[in-house]
Order: C-alpha cells, then structure tokens, then sequence
C-alpha cells in the first residue's frame, strides 16, 4: 500500500476475523484499526488482542456504548489496550488527554497513536 494516511474501520465481523482484519490491516501500511462496537462484542476485546499481535499500527475502539459500562470500567480497558499497544491506543478522548499533557511543551506523544501523533 503506498499511502501510510489511510486507516480502516474493522466492523461487522465475529472477533476473531476482526483481529485478523488488524494484523492484516498492519501488514498491508495502513495507518490505523479501528474497532467500534457496533455487533458482534465489545470492541476492546480485539483491539487489545491486535495489539498484542502487531507492533506499528495504531489502534482505536472507534465507536462504544457509555452507556452499558461505569467510566472506571472504560477507563480501565483503555488503559490496558495502551499498555498492551505500547502507547498505540487511540480514542477522541484519548487523543484530547494528550494534547492537554503535552500543551505548550512542543512535545508529540510517544507511541503508535497516529491520531495523537499528529494533533
């Protein structure tokens, strides 16, 4: 694939062909792999098992329910698919959080975030 700017929004897919989808999706350039929570689960489910998977990639769970699980649940399942991505983990508030503890420091995150790399 020549353009390192494109990312594809896993969906629709029972878990396991989503976590291939994103290993693919790694292998094939592309920037990012988003997986919401639209069927099939929860989307940290195979974000998390992706980035256990893959090394470069930036991962996001695009779309989740606020509404079927506590802000300490969400948070906690963020944290872990960072950890587990080494810094990959990227989502709107994810990407905001950054920009805010690295504003006027001129800093860009460390990390595969490409969304947080590039705010």
């Amino acid at each position: 694939m020549s353009d390192p700017s494109l990312d594809i929004f896993v969906e629709a897919l029972p878990p396991r062909m989503q976590i291939d989808y994103g290993v693919r999706a790694e292998e094939r350039g592309f920037r990012a792999a988003w997986f919401p929570e639209i069927t099939f689960g929860d989307a940290f489910g195979p974000a998390t098992a992706t980035a256990t998977k893959t090394s470069r990639i930036g991962l996001g769970t695009g779309v989740v329910g606020i509404w079927s699980r506590s802000a300490v649940t969400m948070a906690l399942q963020a944290a872990t698919l960072n950890e587990l991505s080494d810094g990959g983990c990227c989502s709107a508030s994810a990407c905001r959080r950054a920009a805010t503890s690295r504003a006027g420091t001129g800093r860009r995150t460390s990390g595969r975030c490409a969304q947080c790399a590039s705010t």
